[in-house]
């Protein structure tokens, strides 16, 4: 689980240091989308790249891995709940 955390970690610094080199990206940080910025969100195919890089990781992995984490944490409660009954 953590291991997957620190590959979306790694993923959204890596995007983040691609767009430094861009003219928009001190705007961005501030929520000001200028032309230049918007041109590259919706015409780009590095833009495109990275999203989808990011969903394999995060919506196919890290989001399975807490969902099986959920599912066995309800049954180790149940378990407690149940070792707690019996005393």
């Amino acid at each position: 689980m953590e291991s997957q955390y620190k590959i979306i970690e790694n993923l959204v610094y890596e995007n983040i240091k691609t767009n430094e080199q861009y003219s928009w990206f001190v705007d961005w940080t501030e929520r000001k989308y200028n032309n230049n910025f918007i041109n590259f969100i919706f015409e780009s195919e590095a833009y495109r790249k990275q999203l989808a890089r990011y969903k394999i990781y995060y919506k196919q992995n890290y989001i399975m891995a807490l969902h099986m984490y959920k599912e066995l944490a309800i049954k180790i409660l149940k378990l407690i709940e149940l070792e707690l009954e019996e005393k």
